[in-house]
């Protein structure tokens, strides 16, 4: 962190000329974006330890606000802006937004939501007495504390490269995610179905807000069933309440893997399913899919209809595949769609190891401090991945066209289609061997 561009004398005068009583920080993203905006929040509050900090965020992080009370006093949330996408732009119930944040009366705007080229004229019509923030080609008006974007910058130093420009200290950059007893009551109620199952215990997360980054079902089904197999693994299957089918399609794919692996095999053998799951696709779309799984599958079972696309085996492939084992019999527990933010970091937190997409879960591992694998797609893990890469280490298949922008990938999925199960399952051994997946029996 070394690197960041501090305020110079001219503008660290300016902060000093007026006492901060009131700050507002600017960043309506998810929750993988807020995770790593932590380090720069606990900076600033360190930096102004007596002023009034309010979030303005997505509505959906009004809790993250309290979680993090020693950070952020207030929270409001994001109306919409021009250009900016995150949230839709309604012109009246903006203006009315502006009026009542003028009120407010903010000695300092900080505009942490990108290279600005949107998000600087947001923090503009706040009315602070003084904006901070960074900027694209050329310095917009307004902003009296600024420095070029950071391209190619760890999202956690960009961000805390704007608290430093404020002439804060305080660089640290672990992230940290509070618990609440209620957390964890909520995880022990929900693990206790596997309180007498062997560890290690194993989360695997399938699910993704942009398809381009979900890393094939199969293929996490393949690892589970090896896990269990060669591991004595007990799986546990988490997701948003918008992932309860990609995390259904992994358990029953699990099944299919576990039942066709050869018996005495290693868990490298488990690439047979993957690898003719994926010449179904290429070869015939969807319906060779669905027919591959139901030459296997004799007994069909329909686990649901879907239109999300959010699992990459079909809703026909699933309805032929077989009711998932119980969990004696080394089937998963799936809580997809049943745990809360806090309740999902708890039950995190109980885990020996957390194999998962490129999300926001990922960076609650590593916040509460389980061991984790993180699949990179079209992401750059030079600003995403985890800054341990001991602990959380990272898979990714070094293609072209990665990183790219898209949510959907418009060619072949290469990035991510790359990444065999026999590699996340031999890192997988490989954490475990060196111990940083130690059991925890808390």
């Amino acid at each position: 962190m070394r690197d960041m561009a501090r305020g110079t004398g001219r503008q660290l005068a300016v902060l000093e000329a007026a006492p901060i009583r009131r700050i507002a920080i600017l960043r309506a993203l998810q929750l993988g974006d807020l995770l790593l905006a932590v380090p720069a929040l606990r900076s600033i509050r360190d930096r102004f330890p007596r002023a009034e900090i309010t979030l303005i965020g997505l509505p959906w992080a009004q809790d993250f606000a309290r979680r993090f009370s020693r950070y952020v006093n207030r929270f409001i949330a994001f109306p919409g802006y021009p250009g900016i996408a995150e949230a839709p732009y309604a012109p009246a119930r903006t203006a009315h937004f502006f009026s009542e944040q003028r009120a407010c009366g903010y000695d300092l705007a900080i505009q942490m939501h990108g290279n600005g080229a949107a998000s600087n004229g947001f923090c503009r019509e706040l009315g602070a007495r003084l904006s901070v923030g960074y900027y694209g080609d050329e310095k917009p008006e307004g902003l009296a504390i600024a420095a070029p974007y950071p391209e190619g910058a760890h999202e956690i130093a960009r961000n805390l490269g704007l608290a430093c420009l404020l002439g804060a200290t305080c660089l640290t950059t672990a992230l940290e995610f509070p618990l609440r007893p209620a957390d964890t009551v909520e995880a022990a109620r929900l693990l206790r179905p596997i309180a007498s199952l062997p560890r290690p215990w194993i989360g695997l997360h399938a699910g993704a807000r942009a398809p381009s980054r979900r890393w094939p079902a199969e293929r996490f089904a393949a690892v589970a069933a090896t896990l269990t197999r060669c591991e004595g693994a007990t799986i546990i299957l988490t997701g948003g309440s918008d992932e309860v089918e990609t995390a259904r399609a992994v358990a029953a794919l699990m099944e299919v893997a576990t039942q066709h692996a050869p018996e005495g095999e290693a868990g490298l053998a488990t690439t047979a399913l993957e690898d003719a799951e994926w010449s179904a696709r290429e070869a015939t779309g969807e319906a060779g899919l669905a027919a591959t799984a139901s030459a296997r599958s004799p007994r069909p079972v329909r686990l649901g209809a879907t239109g999300d696309d959010s699992s990459s085996a079909s809703s026909a492939s699933l309805r032929a595949l077989r009711v998932p084992r119980n969990l004696s019999d080394g089937g998963p527990l799936n809580l997809a769609g049943r745990t809360s933010l806090g309740g999902l970091a708890a039950v995190i937190r109980r885990l020996d190891l957390y194999i998962t997409n490129d999300t926001g879960p990922s960076h609650l591992a590593e916040a509460v401090g389980t061991p984790s694998i993180t699949l990179f797609g079209p992401a750059d893990p030079r600003r995403w991945a985890p800054l341990d890469a001991e602990r959380h280490p990272i898979l990714r298949a070094e293609v072209a066209c990665s990183p790219c922008g898209f949510t959907a990938c418009p060619i072949d999925h290469a990035c991510l289609r790359r990444i065999s199960s026999a590699r996340v399952v031999a890192l997988a051994e490989r954490l475990m061997r060196k111990g940083a997946a130690a059991c925890r029996n808390a």
